[in-house]
Formats: C-alpha cells, structure tokens, sequence
C-alpha cells in the first residue's frame, strides 16, 4: 500500500515545476529578442558613424559646395 498523500504533493510540486521552467524560458526568449534589437540598432549606429568617418572629405565638398552657391 503507498500512500496517497505522500503522492499527491509530489505531483503538485512537479506541475508548479514545470510552469516556472515554461516563465522562465518565456523570459529568456524575450530577453533574446531585445539584446538581438539593441544589437540591431548598434550596428546602424556604427555604419552610420562609418560612413560619416569613411567620407569626410565628401562631406566636406559638399558644404564647400553649398558655400558658394548660397553667396552666388
């Protein structure tokens, strides 16, 4: 003969288990897909920074470009 309530206990704890690991995982994937978003937005960020540092002199052409025009 087992005892039942000895049982019983057992399989609650088991469930409650079971629905922290499915929070748990739950959070983790949220938190995924945030640092993926940061990463994301970092990476334009230092494209952006990139082209900036990239071309300068471009830039530079430009303004020169637009200086004159304006005065013209």
């Amino acid at each position: 003969q087992k005892p039942q309530g000895s049982q019983v206990p057992s399989k609650q704890d088991q469930q409650q288990k079971d629905h922290q690991k499915q929070g748990q995982q739950k959070q983790g994937q949220q938190g995924q897909q945030q640092k993926q978003e940061q990463q994301g937005q970092q990476k334009q960020g230092q494209q952006q920074d990139q082209q900036k540092h990239a071309n300068p002199g471009q830039q530079d052409h430009k303004k020169s470009q637009q200086a004159p025009s304006k005065k013209g």
